[in-house]
């Protein structure tokens, strides 16, 4: 996923300013002292219902047709509060990436809040996902969703990723995140809950 929003980034780029195409979304990027790790929180409204916001973000099986570059979502095991998924990237000019994710919802309380919605996630080792010899697996992955309610047809989305971009990707990477992919994956998932049934 950190690659596909650095794909998603050098994408966007191309966009001018204003343009209208994506939210507005506040976003900060801190380096982990000590470590090649950055952390990356977004903030910003989506203009959909929660509950259709909640799905789309649930919904990891159709990642691939959400976020760019991610080609596969296997999932391992499911529960109503957990899961493990296994998740590959794939994006011209780079290497494949894969990982696996165990997440979990901490506390779902429907239009209530807020946050009334907090799911996280870390990157595990699990023995039923396929090992791929051509793709770099990804170690060092967290992260965090956090959903409330801000009207009856729109909600604050929260993100908060922590990962370890490694060394072939150059520093300036995090800045282009934070200008263009956030917003642009917020507007996915707007795009995605505006046409949920629910």
């Amino acid at each position: 996923m950190v690659r596909s929003l650095t794909m998603l980034a050098l994408t966007a780029s191309f966009f001018p300013s204003g343009s209208g195409l994506v939210p507005q979304v506040s976003v900060q990027v801190t380096p982990v002292p000590g470590s090649s790790e950055r952390e990356v929180r977004g903030d910003g409204i989506v203009y959909a219902p929660i509950g259709a916001v909640r799905a789309v973000v649930t919904d990891f099986e159709h990642f691939p047709g959400l976020i760019p570059y991610v080609a596969e979502v296997q999932v391992l095991s499911r529960t109503e509060r957990d899961a493990h998924i296994y998740q590959r990237e794939h994006a011209p000019l780079l290497t494949d990436y894969d990982e696996v994710l165990a997440l979990h919802i901490e506390h779902d309380l429907g239009d209530r809040g807020p946050p009334s919605f907090v799911a996280t996630w870390d990157a595990v080792r699990d023995a039923r996902a396929p090992i791929p010899r051509d793709a770099v697996h990804v170690q060092v992955f967290s992260g965090r969703w956090e959903l409330s309610p801000d009207g009856p047809n729109q909600t604050r989305m929260h993100l908060v990723l922590h990962a370890d971009p490694g060394s072939d990707l150059p520093s300036w990477t995090s800045q282009l995140v934070s200008r263009t992919a956030f917003p642009l994956l917020f507007h996915a998932v707007e795009e995605a809950a505006r046409q949920h049934p629910g």
